[in-house]
């Protein structure tokens, strides 16, 4: 049997947070696409894994799209804050009894310990052994 091999670049952290996802029409472009609401199911600092509702809005795909047109792009928002990152892959999945889709994302540029500190601010989220604490997780990031 072969082993899969891990093709992760930092560790990964669990997490929930709740995010935004827009598709747009380049960097500085505007948005073409959504929002869709979606959480953080885990982070690292050179990217995230997300669960979304949603992909699908008109003739646009939050995923594929980016992944036809290189001059699209995601962008996420946390707690008012945007990070823009490229979608590597997706599925569905079931969280919660519900149906959703698992998003992994690629930072553009990863976020700064100070930005990341910040979106640990702006989430507003209790610190909890569900999400690992989100202090605990920044820590981690830029501890490793």
């Amino acid at each position: 049997m072969l082993q899969r091999k891990e093709k992760r670049v930092k560790e990964r952290y669990q997490c929930l947070m709740p995010v935004s996802l827009s598709l747009k029409d380049g960097v500085e472009g505007a948005r073409i696409a959504g929002p869709a609401k979606g959480v953080f199911s885990n982070i690292s600092a050179h990217g995230a894994a997300l669960l979304v509702d949603e992909l699908r809005f008109g003739d646009f795909h939050l995923v594929e799209s980016p992944l036809e047109n290189q001059e699209f792009v995601l962008e996420m928002e946390v707690g008012g804050m945007p990070i823009l990152c490229r979608p590597v892959w997706f599925h569905p999945a079931r969280y919660g009894g519900e149906d959703k889709f698992r998003v992994g994302v690629s930072f553009l540029r990863p976020p700064t310990k100070e930005e990341l500190n910040e979106m640990t601010a702006l989430g507003g989220r209790e610190e909890s052994e569900e999400s690992g604490g989100w202090k605990g997780i920044v820590r981690k990031i830029f501890s490793s």
